[in-house]
């Protein structure tokens, strides 16, 4: 794994578990998603979303090309596979205990 970023602290929020209803749990059970208000603050979501763009803006530095030499779907979308594996403030972003915690409660498992 190749990262090439400065640590950042993640937000506290998402070292904290996010409190789950029954109704939460059976509504992911019955439609395979669920609103969950209030996993990120504003305030976190801006600071995680910070961090992620530029993230993406550093992986995405190979040279693409012009947009008129792209095909259509290299015109529609610029995808980064993984960006995880390239930055240390995704990656603990991505494996937030908060998310694990959600998932692992939705889906009825320990973890």
């Amino acid at each position: 794994m190749e990262t090439q970023t400065p640590s950042a602290k993640l937000p506290d929020s998402l070292s904290k578990p996010y409190p789950l209803s029954e109704l939460d749990i059976e509504s992911y059970a019955g439609a395979g998603h669920v609103f969950l208000p209030g996993v990120l603050s504003p305030e976190d979501a801006g600071t995680c979303r910070g961090f992620i763009r530029e993230a993406a803006e550093n992986f995405g530095q190979k040279d693409l090309g012009p947009l008129e030499t792209r095909d259509t779907y290299g015109r529609a979308f610029q995808q980064h596979m993984n960006l995880w594996r390239h930055d240390d403030r995704v990656r603990d972003f991505v494996l937030a205990k908060r998310f694990a915690g959600i998932a692992a409660g939705l889906m009825g498992v320990e973890r």
